[in-house]
């Protein structure tokens, strides 16, 4: 019998975490920010990225993807984006975006064993410059 069938199995246990990160185009010491988050997470939404496109992620995946799955919702404008960092060692069967708000709001589905949670990243600026 696997995991995911048998129903008295415990409950997964992971943390998430949100941080705001004021753009992620450079390669500074805002990446080492992220992996010491990282460090005690299992989930991460970090706000405010800059990423327009692909194009502005590679070297944000060649760091991170190794190590987790990586969700993006891009920016029309310069204070906007979102990414959802999930770590591959946190045992799921399926992920799936749901719902998305270019570069304000994402959600998606995680489904842990027998439960489906659902997770929802937001970045609402204090200006009104939506």
């Amino acid at each position: 019998m696997s995991f995911c069938e048998n129903p008295k199995a415990t409950k997964p246990n992971f943390s998430v975490g949100s941080l705001n990160i004021g753009g992620l185009k450079s390669r500074s010491a805002k990446v080492s920010k992220i992996f010491e988050v990282l460090k005690t997470l299992s989930i991460l939404v970090i706000q405010e990225t800059h990423f327009f496109n692909e194009n502005d992620t590679l070297y944000f995946r060649q760091v991170f993807e190794p190590n987790f799955k990586i969700f993006h919702s891009f920016a029309k404008q310069r204070s906007a984006g979102i990414s959802f960092l999930i770590n591959r060692n946190l045992v799921f069967r399926k992920v799936e975006q749901i719902f998305e708000i270019e570069g304000r709001c994402m959600e998606f589905n995680l489904k842990l064993n027998l439960e489906s949670i659902l997770f929802v990243g937001l970045y609402a600026p204090a200006k009104a410059n939506l």
